[in-house]
């Protein structure tokens, strides 16, 4: 499955997005741990919830040890299943050779996330850093691919992986399995890959393998916690030949307990099925210029996203704290709260609807201060007593004392929207 430039005595592997890239990095640790290197994995947290490591909040850099926790933060915290703290216990019980956990913060944004990763591969002296996607979204061009799920984690990532001083490499396989990426837009993006030989090789995934036998076992005691779709889909798909794999994908968007689904059609492509790519990620950087941006908070990052309006974001009905000194990447608890009730264009116009009313609904009853909220959704609501503009958004709130604050959170959101 991984065939590498020269052999490597010790890699960091990082889990490019969200869900359960950090568990599909396990597969190649065990393809990297058989040819002698020892191997650390790391994945990034979503900038959408808050996480807690031996009751002390996320910081850039953290060691999966002890207790460790994940929060939706609104004013009335819930605590949700996080896949991530059980990895080290596992890994302990099966005895896979994975010797450190870690996950990284987005909130302090992509450059101190950069220069914060870069010392860590200096500290414990990696001389590979191999970002692992299954699905292909971290592959995504711009407006071509306009139904993204959760872009920001992967992109961030892709953001980092060239600033590194040690060998790094983007390992893409599964494509497809997410649901984000379309099979024509799929097929397009390897043709362009193939073209700029940003592909340094494909190889198999063999379902006969020692290694995929274990992941299996490993996946099986971990979907207890999170089951996703791409590694279910991915192993599936490596049983599968002969002909394209059409499956159904079911996308949940969520305020709290109130919920709405959207199921899509997919079709894995039968010459991707069970296919690895190793890819040039620094040459694919100068050729993802849309996507790969600087950002210095979540708020920044999402306003520079939702240029692109059908994308759903990771922060789509999730909530921001402002900070003390209105910075968004503060604590919970610091500054004020926003929901950012922004939800994919993808979406039918109705369901769209019911979200943004219930996020108003929601804020009248102590879940957020404030909502974000595209202008084009101000017809599904009541004016609110503070309302301010920002671009093509406006923030609406009932709390006349945060006047001052959501105006200057308004601007903010303005000079994002032309960065």
């Amino acid at each position: 499955m991984l065939n590498l430039p020269k052999k490597y005595n010790k890699a960091l592997l990082i889990g490019t997005g969200g869900g359960n890239d950090i568990v599909s990095a396990i597969l190649p640790a065990l393809y990297l741990s058989k040819q002698g290197t020892q191997v650390d994995i790391a994945g990034i947290l979503s900038p959408g919830a808050t996480h807690t490591y031996r009751g002390k909040q996320e910081q850039v850099i953290n060691k999966l040890e002890g207790d460790v926790k994940r929060f939706i933060s609104s004013k009335k915290p819930t605590e949700i299943s996080f896949v991530d703290s059980s990895l080290p216990q596992i890994a302990k019980e099966l005895k896979i050779p994975v010797n450190n956990f870690y996950n990284l913060s987005t909130k302090q944004g992509s450059q101190e996330l950069s220069v914060t990763v870069k010392k860590l591969v200096e500290t414990n002296k990696y001389d590979l850093v191999l970002g692992v996607d299954v699905g292909g979204d971290i592959l995504a061009r711009g407006k071509e691919d306009s139904k993204l799920f959760s872009p920001m984690m992967d992109f961030t990532t892709l953001y980092i992986l060239p600033c590194l001083n040690v060998d790094s490499f983007l390992l893409e396989f599964g494509l497809g399995t997410d649901g984000e990426l379309e099979s024509n837009g799929i097929r397009e993006i390897l043709t362009e890959l193939r073209q700029k030989n940003l592909i340094l090789n494909e190889s198999e995934i063999n379902k006969n393998d020692k290694e995929v036998s274990s992941f299996k076992i490993i996946y099986e005691k971990i979907s207890k916690t999170r089951t996703g779709n791409t590694i279910p889909l991915t192993l599936k798909s490596l049983e599968h030949k002969g002909s394209d794999l059409i499956v159904e994908h079911k996308h949940t968007t969520r305020i709290n307990n109130k919920k709405w689904e959207l199921i899509t059609e997919v079709r894995l492509l039968e010459e991707t099925l069970g296919q690895a790519y190793l890819i040039d990620v620094k040459a694919l950087v100068k050729n993802r210029q849309s996507t790969v941006l600087q950002h210095s908070n979540p708020l920044e990052q999402l306003i520079q996203l939702k240029k692109i309006p059908t994308w759903k974001t990771e922060l789509d009905l999730n909530y921001l704290w402002g900070g003390n000194d209105l910075n968004w990447n503060g604590k919970s608890n610091g500054g004020f709260c926003l929901q950012a009730l922004t939800p994919a264009f993808q979406l039918l116009e109705e369901t769209r609807k019911e979200i943004v009313q219930e996020g108003y609904k929601q804020m009248q009853e102590g879940m957020s201060d404030a909502i974000l909220v595209f202008n084009n959704d101000l017809k599904y609501l009541e004016k609110g007593k503070v309302e301010f503009r920002g671009g093509k958004f406006s923030i609406l709130s009932n709390n006349e004392n945060l006047e001052e604050e959501i105006a200057h959170t308004a601007e903010q959101i303005s000079e994002h929207s032309v960065n």
